[in-house]
């Protein structure tokens, strides 16, 4: 039986293994959100800020797990759309 861990999860009691947990621990729901959290929300936030924008007003996404279901719990394809206020003209 695989550790239990407490970072931020569905189900933050999951056991996990030790293996998921060095090397795709972002990949895991039990330790992570993946790639959108993980690095994505760090590309949005750069265009947020060239933009000179502040807070969406709405946001739609969608995907699923198609690619990787043997090898990680979170989604490998992941679509995000984000509505801003119109920029001033």
């Amino acid at each position: 039986m695989g550790t239990r861990v407490r970072l931020g999860s569905q189900d933050p009691l999951q056991p996990s293994s030790r293996t998921s947990l060095l090397d795709n621990w972002r990949l895991e729901k039990t330790t992570g959100h993946g790639h959108l959290v993980d690095w994505g929300i760090h590309l949005v936030d750069v265009c947020r800020v060239i933009l000179d924008l502040i807070t969406p007003t709405r946001i739609i996404a969608g995907g699923g797990l198609c690619h990787l279901k043997d090898k990680i719990t979170t989604r490998d394809i992941l679509s995000v759309h984000f509505e801003f206020e119109p920029c001033p003209t």
